[in-house]
């Protein structure tokens, strides 16, 4: 679904100059009309997807200036029109034939303390470790919220991620209102210091480089592992098992991904394990029907489905196929989430379809597959975690992985108080919710609610229930409960299902 930036760059991006040909005013309006059929034909609930009241008005504001519109401009609306949908994998290819396709040679990253340089040309380097104050005189800040109208993203924690490599794109800052004419803008850094920065090839930023916390590389193992979509590594002295995905799908080794899910069986029997790490900060794509072994093998072992025994590491970047892993182990498991918000909701829609404008050429991504992992009520844009992680850039200068730590000073808190005698007796049944079939049963002593996946669907839940009060039991699950009713007999009727803060009706 979602591709690392670079490979992204390398694999879809034509890196040519600005052509000499504009497009005519007929050409964009039969573009725009082309592309707007597509993206209805395509795009899953396309009608709920975005207000159609404010789409047709930017369509027809958009062929009103079309005669007037540049080339940057023309690409710009398209893209304007699309980041309308709200989703990271409708958009533009920001290096296109039609633009200036340059970009200024310098790599950095919202931290949690602001915008720094993490690489920079041969040209540049001395501004690497600088925090970034404004370019041509606007502050940061300003411009991202001038930008967002164009920046792809299903939230704001992912458009802040894509806003890094378009703000250094000359149509981008020039939608902005930033580009001055010239081939250079200029960079105020904290220090108070000026640089003047030129836009370059975009094959001089592909070879910058900018090292996250233990991405590929596990710094306190020292091992390396470029290329590979999952990993897993051993640390003996705090007995964790750390597991990164990439993608989900088969990697060019020998190790299938089925093999790797008998790999980390084989380490949870043979390993003095402590707690289990699952890294899903820096991937997205892959094969979301390849997760059921795995979560299952998480789910349904006593000694890993407990508090404090499961952590899942998530940044703004956690998206696609790695969203739906997240959001499958908070529905069935204990883990405990560590990070930032992640990039994508719960209910995402993927798998892309690349179109190509008959007059422009401009190619465009569409997304055209809905995978759920939870109600179709539930409209959360991202998956918020247990554990907050502010991420400074003193953190990334020492090479210290904040989430990490976090889970080594994690102690298990209070359990939650176990249901009494008569209210399992009674509770236990089969129900339904929203047209499923949701179901509560006993296992050792313990009582479980449980709803099972549909064909071709990812979502299915399985949590422990717990007593909180007179009325309302609690779930593993954070912010789901259950409320109840007892009629003359002293039974429990459970009546509503409070899911993420919606609730819904629960009936025999």
């Amino acid at each position: 679904m979602k591709k690392k930036i670079n490979l992204f760059l390398v694999s879809f991006f034509t890196f040519l100059s600005l052509s000499s040909q504009n497009i005519t005013g007929n050409q964009f309006i039969e573009d725009l009309d082309f592309l707007t059929s597509e993206m209805r034909k395509i795009v899953p609930d396309f009608q709920v997807h975005v207000n159609q009241d404010d789409f047709k008005l930017k369509i027809n504001q958009l062929k009103e200036k079309a005669n007037a519109l540049t080339n940057s401009q023309v690409v710009l609306g398209f893209q304007e029109l699309l980041c309308m949908m709200n989703d990271e994998g409708i958009k533009i290819n920001p290096f296109q034939d039609l633009i200036d396709s340059s970009i200024l040679p310098i790599k950095t990253y919202w931290f949690q303390d602001g915008i720094y340089v993490c690489d920079a040309a041969e040209n540049y380097r001395d501004i690497i470790g600088e925090k970034l104050l404004s370019i041509n005189g606007t502050n940061i800040e300003t411009l991202f919220q001038q930008m967002i109208p164009v920046l792809p993203g299903d939230n704001k924690y992912s458009k802040r991620y894509s806003f890094l490599l378009y703000a250094q794109i000359p149509a981008w800052l020039e939608f902005a209102g930033l580009n001055n004419g010239e081939n250079y803008v200029v960079l105020k850094v904290a220090s108070g210091k000026e640089y003047k920065v030129s836009f370059e090839p975009v094959e001089d930023y592909i070879k910058l480089n900018r090292q996250l916390p233990n991405y590929q590389n596990f710094m306190f193992n020292n091992t390396k592992h470029p290329d590979e979509n999952y990993w897993m590594e051993y640390l003996k002295e705090k007995k964790i098992l750390f597991i990164q995905f990439l993608q989900i799908r088969n990697d060019k080794s020998e190790v299938s991904f089925k093999k790797f899910i008998k790999k980390i069986n084989s380490n949870l029997n043979n390993l003095d394990v402590e707690k289990i790490v699952i890294d899903t900060r820096y991937g997205g794509g892959g094969n979301g029907f390849k997760l059921k072994p795995l979560t299952d093998l998480f789910k349904k072992n006593k000694e890993v489905n407990k508090k404090g025994k499961l952590f899942v590491l998530t940044s703004r970047r956690t998206g696609g196929t790695l969203l739906e892993l997240t959001s499958l182990l908070e529905l069935n498991t204990k883990a405990i989430i560590i990070g930032e918000p992640t990039g994508e909701g719960p209910n995402t829609v993927g798998d892309t379809k690349s179109i190509e404008l008959p007059n422009s050429g401009i190619k465009v991504s569409l997304t055209k597959k809905f995978w759920p992992t939870s109600w179709s009520f539930d409209t959360r844009k991202a998956l918020i975690p247990d554990i907050s992680v502010d991420f400074l850039f003193n953190y990334y200068k020492q090479k210290k992985d904040p989430w990490l730590d976090e889970v080594f000073r994690y102690t298990k808190t209070t359990e939650q108080m176990p249901l009494e005698d008569d209210i399992k007796k009674s509770i236990i049944g089969t129900y339904k919710v929203q047209g499923r079939k949701v179901t509560i049963k006993e296992i050792e002593d313990r009582v479980f609610i449980s709803m099972q996946r549909k064909m071709k669907d990812f979502f299915e839940f399985e949590a422990e229930l717990f007593y909180k009060e007179e009325g309302l039991l609690s779930t593993s699950i954070k912010d789901v409960f259950l409320s109840y009713k007892k009629d003359q007999k002293g039974d429990v009727n459970p009546i509503t299902l409070n899911w993420k803060g919606t609730k819904v009706n629960f009936k025999k």
